[in-house]
């Protein structure tokens, strides 16, 4: 088993992924992904992080084999409630987590964002940003996204046309990224 961390909330949630080896159709190993969150807590000078807590996965993987990851983590709303966003098999997915402020972690929802990509950063108030996925058939790739309250918006790919990436937003809807290979803040 492989694990991953992707980020980290002021309220130490963590988030990210975790793998396994299964075997793929033809009996070959394969390596299955699932997004995870764990809670990290103090205990005098010592960090533990308890979990990990897997979220639900979305869809069905057309090889047969799941691949799910966490990217970002928002900071805890006053309700306990906060958002991960991810991808899982192929679908931009946005999960909402209650944190009890203590150590429990329960998941309360699993969306699917409309778009085809990876939801790479959320804001505290509630802004997503994600890339597109390589079209095989075209060999182009879908328009970067932007989701706010569970509406996708696409965004300008730039004045050179390369493909836009944003990975980070803010509250202010700032977005942060690269675009063909050339760092970016949109």
């Amino acid at each position: 088993t492989r694990s991953g961390a992707e980020a980290i909330s002021g309220d130490g949630v963590v988030c990210g992924w975790s793998q396994v080896v299964v075997a793929d159709s033809q009996g070959n190993p394969a390596r299955q992904s699932r997004a995870v969150v764990w809670r990290a807590t103090q205990n005098g000078s010592e960090t533990q992080f308890l979990g990990p807590f897997e979220l639900t996965k979305m869809g069905a993987s057309p090889d047969g084999i799941d691949f799910s990851a966490a990217h970002d983590v928002s900071d805890q709303y006053a309700n306990g409630v906060i958002t991960i966003v991810g991808e899982s098999n192929l679908m931009d997915v946005e999960w909402t987590v209650t944190h009890d402020g203590e150590t429990g972690l329960s998941q309360e929802s699993a969306t699917v964002l409309s778009g085809s990509g990876s939801a790479n950063g959320t804001s505290n108030n509630g802004i997503v940003c994600g890339r597109g996925n390589l079209d095989p058939s075209t060999l182009t790739f879908d328009p970067a996204a932007v989701w706010i309250a569970g509406i996708g918006f696409h965004l300008d790919e730039g004045r050179f046309n390369y493909v836009a990436t944003p990975n980070y937003v803010n509250v202010q809807g700032v977005f942060v990224g690269s675009s063909g290979g050339i760092s970016a803040t949109a």
